[in-house]
């Protein structure tokens, strides 16, 4: 169910909350086309916590992102991780491994 089954009253503010807890609540208003990689990337994140998932399905969500950014985005998922969401990431960490390895699979956070 949209907005993690609040009742229609409470979306707003269930709304208003992930785009907080994913560093966006200032860029609310803000169309996805100007926002940065990073941003968008956090978008999808708060786009698929909107619907309350469990767990929570993330297929190289870092893909493109400079080292900083990546670290940023990584500290991101652990706080949703720490608030009790199971994540699944699917990510080939090529940059880490020297290249994609088959057993590479998914991680559990």
């Amino acid at each position: 169910m949209f907005g993690g089954g609040c009742r229609e009253a409470d979306r707003y503010g269930f709304c208003e909350a992930i785009l907080r807890d994913c560093e966006l609540r200032d860029k609310a208003n803000t169309p996805a086309g100007a926002l940065t990689l990073l941003d968008r990337k956090r978008l999808e994140l708060a786009r698929a916590l909107a619907s309350d998932p469990e767990p929570l399905l993330l297929d190289a969500i870092a893909g493109g992102l400079t080292d900083a950014e990546s670290r940023a985005l990584v500290a991101l998922v652990r706080r949703i991780r720490d608030r009790g969401v199971t994540i699944v990431d699917r990510t080939c960490a090529a940059r880490h491994s020297g290249g994609c390895r088959p057993d590479a699979g998914a991680e559990l956070w």
